[in-house]
């Protein structure tokens, strides 16, 4: 109810004014891990099941190796099956490596989490037809037979991560990923399909969208402006929002928000609205909010309500980056 009354007092404020030109750019965020493998320094991978999963399990093995932890840049303590499996072998013939603290036995005991799961999907599905089609260049020509032979490699992927005891689901996902490839002939058959090829890069998508699950990452956000021809600080201030720098654009539109008093006051809404969003892209939530606030009630601009929603989904994420920051550091779990 309070805010309702700011809103209200607001919007008698300033004359209403209807909905303003804009501009439309993306910007790069910062997301949380929707599971934070940070969280555990010493993970182990399990035998996955299913076609092609020695691959997969190396493909997943080798990002997990290389990927550093977001807050400390210090990469997972990570060995998989195979690792113990080998071992194993080699105890068979020399029994004192079972003593060995720093096997990788030892580690599958120490791991705090182990990741394994079912490749539900590996195939390749081929299709080759006669297209017709005709020459654009020259109408008159007689219609052309295309041989055209495609390619489609689907590969479905269930990862689940339990605890080492294996009495607790701490995360599961199904992740499906497909590629294809196209050739064509006009004489004869196709050339064929390298399906291998294609299956290997169906299973690197499927690795790189587990990676973004685990750990905070960037994407590309949608942003709206507004803009106007008689604020020269507001196009001053666009331009620096989609370079990016957000700190530049919202003395711009702090500026702008100045200027507009007597003839440009109807305009004022057009400042704070932009100054909200840079405020939001600067992680000021509070200040973001209130400033979109008026501009809605200025403006009664109804998409500036999904705006509120986005800062509070922001600050909800910025929040959860925070406490993935503090709590990925090394041992921090046992």
């Amino acid at each position: 109810m309070r805010r309702h009354l700011i809103l209200l007092a607001l919007a008698s404020s300033w004359p209403w004014m209807g909905c303003a030109s804009h501009e439309s750019f993306q910007t790069s965020v910062l997301r949380p891990a929707e599971f934070d493998l940070a969280r555990y320094q010493r993970i182990a991978i399990d035998r996955f099941d299913g076609a092609a999963c020695d691959a997969f399990v190396t493909e997943l093995s080798d990002a997990l190796r290389s990927m550093p932890t977001q807050a400390t840049e210090e990469h997972f303590d990570l060995v998989d099956r195979r690792d113990v499996d080998r071992l194993i072998d080699d105890m068979r013939r020399y029994p004192s490596l079972a003593n060995e603290p720093d096997t990788p036995l030892a580690k599958w005991q120490l791991a705090q989490l182990v990741i394994g799961g079912t490749i539900r999907q590996h195939e390749v599905i081929e299709n080759v037809s006669t297209v017709e089609r005709k020459n654009a260049k020259n109408p008159d020509q007689e219609v052309e037979h295309v041989r055209v032979r495609q390619a489609r490699a689907l590969v479905g992927v269930t990862i689940i991560a339990k605890s080492n005891d294996g009495n607790e689901i701490l995360d599961r996902i199904d992740i499906d990923e497909s590629t294809s490839s196209q050739v064509e002939s006009k004489v004869g058959e196709p050339p064929h399909i390298d399906h291998a090829a294609l299956l290997s890069a169906a299973r690197s998508k499927v690795v790189d969208r587990y990676l973004l699950r685990i750990a905070p990452h960037r994407e590309n956000a949608f942003v709206r402006l507004l803009t106007s021809d008689d604020l020269p600080q507001i196009q001053l201030g666009n331009g620096y929002a989609r370079a990016g720098n957000w700190t530049l654009a919202l003395e711009q539109f702090e500026a702008a928000e100045q200027m507009a008093s007597g003839e440009l006051a109807e305009q004022q809404y057009v400042a704070a609205y932009n100054r909200g969003i840079a405020l939001l892209y600067l992680d000021r939530f509070p200040e973001a909010r209130q400033a979109i606030e008026r501009a809605y009630a200025a403006s009664r601009d109804e998409s500036m309500l999904r705006d509120l929603q986005t800062v509070e989904r922001r600050a909800a994420d910025h929040a959860r980056l925070q406490e993935q920051m503090r709590t990925a550091a090394p041992g921090q779990q046992d």
